[in-house]
């Protein structure tokens, strides 16, 4: 799939159709729509111009529906700190998952990645429990974030006291083996043969000039099975002015082939922006956004360099 297309996706929490969700509904861009309709219209305007920029390749629209939010309660998700879309759903009476994304999405041809946060869980066991997805429906696929994930003893030593804080999280290459594994195993019993894409983000790497640690421990160990593909997305934003320059260099680092030999043998390189956005007044965006023209290799980002290599996803946060 992601030879011949570029995947764009709109990532966030759930939409907020009327005026009893909570402001924690508009988290990411996702979170600016009433409907599924108003999602579609503005994912389709994005993908045309990434569409006029990456020469004889497709455009296929999708979200990052975050299925599992890691809060700052321990006790939710049966002490994981993971706040599950439907109960969040449901509360509101706002419909449901299926209802409202999976199935609309589905009817149009756009993927939905459900985004699981961790916390106090494991690749692993979040994997298995959002298997059944992918035998009901054609569209569905996996993104999993290091950022909000908690090792137990981390938890048990008070280095780290919520997800996220303070230090972000890291994953390793045997959970991801593990839950990759659990998938190609659900995918052969249930006769699955279509294309299951498992996305991972990440904004800290080594191999990043000022990095020095990584948010996915032992990337070169990570064995892909067949019938998967794998994305790693650069994430993170930048309120910098040199924030382009910024960007670049942490794409660059995290998505290197020559250093991460799986680039180029089931895995691709994906890159999250960060547009400003209304409801949130933390500076968490982007100051200099790349352009289309610019991901594709064909405008030169602000210091001069280019995307030698495109972005096969691009999430708008």
């Amino acid at each position: 799939m992601l030879d011949h297309n570029t995947v764009v996706s709109f990532y966030g929490r759930a939409f907020s159709p009327h005026e009893s969700m909570d402001n924690m509904a508009i988290l990411g861009r996702l979170g600016y729509y009433d409907n599924f309709d108003q999602f579609y219209d503005a994912v389709l305007e994005y993908a045309g111009q990434v569409d006029a920029a990456n020469g004889n390749l497709g455009v296929i629209p999708a979200m990052n529906i975050i299925y599992e939010l890691a809060s700052a309660t321990q006790e939710l998700g049966g002490g994981t700190f993971l706040v599950n879309v439907e109960g969040y759903l449901a509360a509101f009476d706002a419909g449901t998952l299926a209802e409202n994304y999976i199935k609309p999405a589905e009817e149009k041809g756009v993927l939905v990645f459900l985004d699981n946060q961790l916390g106090l869980s494991s690749v692993r066991e979040q994997a298995e429990s959002m298997l059944a997805f992918l035998e009901e429906y054609t569209n569905v696929h996996f993104f999993f974030d290091p950022e909000f994930h908690i090792y137990p003893e981390q938890f048990e030593s008070g280095e780290v006291t919520i997800p996220g804080r303070p230090i972000p999280g890291h994953i390793d290459a045997e959970d991801i083996n593990q839950a990759l594994a659990a998938i190609r195993n659900f995918m052969t019993e249930k006769g699955i043969e279509r294309e299951v894409i498992v996305g991972l983000h990440g904004f800290e790497d080594s191999n990043v000039m000022y990095d020095n640690r990584d948010m996915i421990v032992g990337k070169n160990d990570i064995v892909i099975p067949p019938g998967i593909t794998l994305i790693i997305d650069a994430d993170g934003f930048s309120a910098s002015e040199n924030s382009q320059a910024i960007k670049w260099t942490k794409y660059m680092g995290i998505t290197d082939p020559e250093v991460y030999k799986i680039f180029g043998n089931g895995a691709y390189p994906g890159i999250k922006i960060f547009p400003p956005n209304a409801y949130v007044t933390s500076g968490q965006f982007d100051n200099d956004l790349f352009t289309p023209r610019q991901l594709m290799g064909l405008d030169p980002i602000r210091s001069g360099q280019y995307f030698e290599r495109r972005p096969a996803m691009i999430i708008l946060n």
